[in-house]
């Protein structure tokens, strides 16, 4: 399933593990979890008026929170295959030192590419 959505905006920069937190607070995963359920309400992905929590985010890309990106940085996994930006998959969310939430995804070579997400 490819997000098509004008919130996702392609970066043209080589970032490496050491320009992402190592550690997220409660607060930054709830956060992360509505941005991006809000996301995925406005694109019609999900109906999160069915929902009584901010869950929709976590089951739509089965969420899992871990050491991910080269052991280094604290990520939310996307464990469900298939969902794409651009044709390319996600494998992450992770968190900038500088705060700015990104979309870690390979393409098919295997190669990073990161979005912005707003």
């Amino acid at each position: 399933m490819d997000i098509i959505c004008e919130a996702f905006d392609k970066m043209e920069v080589n970032l490496k593990p050491s320009d992402f937190k190592k550690e997220w607070s409660h607060i930054e995963i709830a956060g992360v979890k509505s941005l991006l359920t809000e996301l995925l309400t406005e694109e019609g992905l999900i109906n999160h008026e069915d929902s009584t929590d901010e869950s929709n985010a976590s089951e739509f890309f089965g969420f899992a929170l871990n050491s991910g990106y080269y052991d280094e940085a604290l990520c939310l996994t996307c464990t469900q295959k298939g969902i794409t930006i651009d044709g390319n998959e996600i494998n992450c969310f992770l968190i900038r030192n500088n705060n700015q939430l990104i979309a870690h995804c390979f393409d098919s070579d295997d190669k990073d590419i990161f979005y912005e997400v707003r």
